[in-house]
């Protein structure tokens, strides 16, 4: 790796890559502050409207991949943030990264934006684990909630998780890296965070076909605008390096949610439907509705979003 650092300089006679910077470096985009930190946020539709609240996956993803929840201006003020390290929200040192710390800010982007009132939310994958826990300790604060395949709410649920995800990786997988490891070079750095996030951020939208997607799915080039390399090792890797290091139970409280539940999983997803049932919906109990969208994968509002919307749609109205 070394020796292919020296070539930069050749590279970028032809192209550096640059990568979107951050609230941190870009003073015109949009954020609130949360205890000084800027944390970014985009807003859709009227504010006259009922917010709508999105929650992004990864650990480390961004809110782009989301963006087809658009079609909700329509009805709802949908807003969107990219949690704290990620997307287009300044880096830090991850170290002091929490699950409190992730919830507390959660809290901040709903204070913003309620106005007192209880809000509808909506998470997906890793953002619907941290809008379990939000609700589990704040249910008073939330009056609907879209889960879309949680990856994990016990240590239960964090060993099966795991093992399936590693019983799944091929080595063509493992060496798909490569390419994006070699691009790494040519990115322009300023914050320093810049060639783990390029990397991490062509891994994930390179994902296709099992144990996430149907046979024969692609996530759209650019689905993801910039990951956060930094938050997701923080976040999740010590999980992945041990499924048994997963010592939270997201859910504990949650019986003091009173508002609504859907709980949305797919057919092609090794965590959707049978999975979620196993592991998840005991903690709701009849209050939850869970609905099977046929023919999807795990990135629902991503790849055909339609049948997605839709269910958010009618289950917002109830």
């Amino acid at each position: 790796m070394r020796a292919l650092a020296t070539l930069l300089p050749f590279f970028c006679l032809f192209a550096c890559i640059r990568i979107p910077q951050t609230t941190a470096l870009d003073a015109g985009l949009p954020r609130i502050l949360v205890d000084g930190y800027p944390l970014h946020v985009e807003r859709v539709g009227s504010a006259q409207q009922p917010p709508l609240i999105v929650i992004h996956g990864g650990p480390g993803a961004d809110m782009s991949y989301l963006r087809s929840l658009d079609a909700l201006s329509d009805t709802y003020y949908i807003i969107y943030y990219d949690q704290r390290g990620t997307g287009l929200s300044a880096r830090e040192d991850p170290s002091g990264h929490s699950l409190e710390r992730f919830v507390a800010d959660l809290d901040a982007v709903v204070d913003a934006h309620s106005g007192g009132r209880p809000l509808r939310m909506l998470g997906h994958s890793w953002g619907a684990m941290l809008l379990v826990a939000y609700a589990a300790r704040h249910p008073q604060k939330v009056s609907h909630i879209v889960l879309a395949e949680p990856g994990m709410l016990d240590p239960e649920a964090a060993v099966d998780f795991i093992t399936q995800l590693k019983a799944s990786q091929t080595i063509g997988q493992l060496l798909g890296i490569v390419p994006a490891l070699i691009g790494a070079l040519a990115v322009e750095t300023e914050d320093g965070y810049e060639r783990g996030d390029y990397v991490m951020s062509r891994m994930v939208g390179s994902g296709k076909g099992p144990p996430y997607q149907c046979e024969g799915d692609v996530l759209p080039e650019g689905a993801f605008g910039r990951a956060g390399y930094a938050s997701f090792r923080s976040m999740l890797g010590p999980v992945l390096d041990d499924p048994a290091a997963f010592q939270f139970r997201l859910a504990t409280g949650i019986e003091d949610y009173r508002g609504k539940t859907l709980f949305l999983s797919t057919q092609c997803s090794f965590i959707g439907f049978d999975f979620q049932e196993h592991h998840h919906l005991h903690y709701f109990g009849s209050r939850a509705e869970h609905r099977l969208l046929k023919g999807q994968g795990h990135n629902m509002f991503t790849i055909r979003p339609e049948a997605a919307l839709q269910e958010v749609r009618e289950f917002l109205r109830r």
